[in-house]
């Protein structure tokens, strides 16, 4: 009696395990852009409000993984009622680290900062993010070339020596941050990416 009890019980803690998942999915309604993430601070950190945008709570961390290529271009949008306070982290693996690897953009309420592997790169841009007010972020991560765009103003020309990875890193450091508008496209596909 008692190991069938324990048996039970066994079985019920790994079937109740094995529904809990680190994995989620951005734009399902269109397979051909479908973007999985990684909840990396735990699902509960993290609200998927519909098919193309989630709410993180301060300190949430999450992983984009383009599937098509490693050469990207990622454009999202932010909004937050509080203080601008996100790092983006790219050129680096899925998992996010104490330190710093790739390459890492960090937006503050009043300026944009940029590292690769923890060494400062390119100037501080001084940026005034207002609360309530939706920006729009674009990425560019094309061979050795990296540029960053903050709705249309260019922020970062910078040439890197790292290899491009799939995964754009999320980390909020704001109360409520809202990112929406999430779409990767391959670089060599985008319209886009011949005015660049």
């Amino acid at each position: 009696m008692k190991s069938r009890k324990l048996n039970i019980l066994l079985l019920s803690s790994i079937l109740l395990s094995s529904c809990a998942t680190d994995i989620f999915h951005l734009n399902r309604r269109n397979l051909n852009k479908i973007i999985p993430g990684y909840y990396l601070t735990g699902f509960a950190s993290v609200d998927v409000l519909s098919d193309n945008s989630l709410m993180l709570k301060k300190n949430a961390s999450i992983s984009l993984k383009n599937i098509e290529s490693t050469e990207w271009l990622a454009s999202f949008d932010l909004l937050t009622k509080g203080e601008m306070n996100i790092d983006l982290q790219f050129r680096t693996s899925r998992q996010e680290r104490e330190k710093y690897s790739g390459i890492v953009v960090k937006i503050r309420n009043s300026f944009i900062e940029f590292y690769e592997t923890d060494k400062e790169v390119g100037k501080r841009i001084y940026y005034n993010f207002s609360k309530n007010e939706m920006y729009s972020i674009k990425i560019l991560n094309d061979g050795a070339r990296v540029k960053v765009f903050v709705d249309c103003d260019e922020v970062l020309d910078y040439r890197t020596k790292l290899l491009s990875t799939e995964y754009l890193i999320f980390k909020s450091f704001s109360e409520e941050l809202i990112i929406s508008s999430l779409e990767f496209e391959d670089v060599y596909k985008s319209e886009e990416t011949k005015f660049f």
